[in-house]
């Protein structure tokens, strides 16, 4: 069997519940301080604003908010955003924040069988990135991972429960701060400080501030609300033809109720298969499509990223 055509698409379930303000536990992401950018068009062009995302500021300071894709309970912010304590200074992030029942101690740690805040930091990153919004390498990606992991298991080891959620990973310092603790800032060079500082220090490490005694906000400070409808997504795979040039296109659309529906570029002259495969590589589905076909429906998948392929 060879492959013909490959896209990616993300399915989610639309959950919601309310949530509070954001305590230094129910929040998690990363600072991009280091040139990264973001293009919030690519975006905002996927919905609408007040259904399927919501639009905090205004230029050239945007930032948008949506329903995470690892987990639909939960809200995205990424963009331009000022930190709560200092207004004046605005920096490119994303984060992920997750809604709070109103009986929940909003300062407890959050257990990774509830929700696991390195993986939907992680899934959301290279969300961003395969619909060129975010310009990360997978380098980077990968090491934000593997710091938060690395916190998770000393946090574990001293304490018997893991640290998840309550950090923020800064680009230009390749280090991580808790929330309410940030860089200093030059606004005449327009660059961070902090080079290698250590794991949610603010005492002793040079060009970190913080602001101690207050729990109740993070030092990122979006709007409150998740948008009412999820951030639906279409990924479009494009191979040329080898024998005619032409270009062929695998269109894959995400469904409200937890499926998808793949569109072929033209009605098949032969049987093939389409797979869908999971983010553990693991083909979670099979259908067969017969000639003449010029769409397959697949339903019931649980929500996550996973890879479509028609093969023959």
């Amino acid at each position: 069997m060879r492959k013909v055509l490959f896209a990616a698409v993300t399915v989610v379930a639309l959950v919601m519940r309310s949530w509070a303000c954001p305590s230094p536990e129910n929040i998690e992401g990363v600072a991009f301080t280091s040139g990264e950018t973001i293009n919030l068009s690519k975006l905002m062009e996927m919905g609408e604003e007040n259904v399927n995302y919501f639009k905090d500021g205004a230029a050239p300071a945007v930032g948008i908010r949506y329903r995470s894709h690892y987990d639909s309970r939960a809200m995205v912010f990424v963009g331009n955003y000022g930190l709560s304590y200092q207004q004046g200074i605005r920096m490119a992030c994303m984060g992920v924040i997750l809604p709070l029942p109103d009986t929940a101690d909003e300062y407890a740690p959050i257990d990774t069988a509830a929700f696991n805040f390195n993986a939907a930091v992680k899934m959301e990153l290279e969300w961003l990135v395969y619909c060129d919004v975010l310009s990360l390498s997978d380098d980077m990606i990968a090491r934000i991972d593997s710091t938060f992991t690395s916190i998770m298991e000393i946090s574990f080891a001293r304490t018997g429960v893991a640290r998840n959620g309550g950090m923020q990973y800064w680009t230009h310092a390749t280090s991580v701060l808790g929330y309410n603790s940030w860089y200093d800032y030059d606004s005449t060079t327009g660059t961070w400080a902090g080079i290698g500082a250590g794991v949610n220090g603010v005492d002793g490490v040079e060009g970190v501030k913080g602001v101690y005694g207050l729990r109740g906000c993070s030092v990122i400070n979006p709007g409150v609300g998740i948008p009412p409808e999820g951030l639906e997504t279409t990924a479009i795979a494009a191979k040329k033809h080898a024998k005619t040039g032409r270009m062929q296109s695998l269109v894959v659309r995400h469904l409200g109720d937890g499926g998808l529906v793949a569109f072929l570029p033209r009605p098949m002259n032969s049987g093939a298969t389409l797979v869908v495969i999971d983010c553990k590589g693991a083909a979670v589905c099979k259908k067969h499509v017969h000639a003449g076909m010029k769409s397959i429906y697949i339903r019931g998948l649980a929500r996550g990223h996973y890879n479509v392929r028609l093969m023959r």
